[in-house]
């Protein structure tokens, strides 16, 4: 190498040392990425599964606090609900499809804050009724009424079982139908023992319902009259 060329690597060394340094010197908020891990993982979260969420930072100088938000709320530490924050990762343990969302992690330094883009969280989990508040028809002998079974699933395809519980025991029904969110049953009482209650339970991938959604079919007239002629009743998970 001739003394021009060692003078120009000379040059180029120093010139990249100091816009080194000054990179360095100069300082900047906090740029903030949320993922899942792993990133692969967000099609298939099931309900009772752990989900882990990482918040990357970069940032100069380094962060002085770090925070967690679900649905623009904050997000503390809670060990018995199964949430935990740990450095830049939040754990969510056994989680439940009330824990799906828009999650986004928030980052602060001396200069400033950074905030990631919101991660919506998907999360499969089996059917259960939309409301817990059992419906109530009054019909005659004769008459047929088409019973709905709501629920909430995810995946959305959902079988339906039914069965009837009155003074003579349990029977199994199977004229039914189901469409997304909603199962339905064509029922008749045809004698006095034809009145109770009706039981649904969805099924999709992830498992069965665990508690059913109730129907009560009264004779017409006496919808207010559900508790006057109790039987015993019991509801079993099938």
């Amino acid at each position: 190498m001739n003394v021009e060329s060692r003078v120009s690597a000379h040059v180029l060394t120093s010139s990249f040392h100091s816009n080194l340094m000054i990179t360095k010197r100069i300082g900047f908020a906090p740029i903030v990425n949320i993922s899942l891990i792993p990133s692969s993982s967000q099609s298939g979260i099931r309900e009772g599964s752990d989900v882990y969420l990482e918040c990357s930072i970069w940032a100069n100088p380094w962060i002085f606090e770090i925070a967690w938000q679900f649905e623009d709320r904050p997000i503390v530490d809670n060990l018995l609900a199964g949430i935990i924050i740990s450095n830049q990762t939040l754990i969510i343990q056994n989680v439940k499809k009330d824990h799906r969302g828009r999650y986004r992690c928030h980052a602060a330094n001396i200069v400033g804050h950074g905030y990631s883009k919101r991660l919506h969280l998907l999360v499969q989990f089996a059917p259960a009724c939309k409301s817990r508040e059992p419906k109530t028809y009054g019909i005659s002998v004769s008459e047929t009424v088409n019973a709905t079974c709501e629920v909430e699933a995810d995946p959305q395809e959902v079988s339906y079982r039914w069965s009837l519980d009155s003074p003579l025991g349990t029977l199994v029904l199977s004229n039914w139908s189901s469409a997304p969110h909603r199962g339905s049953l064509n029922y008749s009482p045809l004698t006095g023992n034809g009145y109770g209650i009706l039981l649904c339970w969805g099924r999709n991938s992830v498992g069965t319902q665990k508690e059913p959604c109730l129907v009560n079919i009264v004779l017409a007239g006496e919808e207010s009259k559900i508790f006057k002629n109790c039987f015993p009743f019991m509801v079993l998970v099938r």
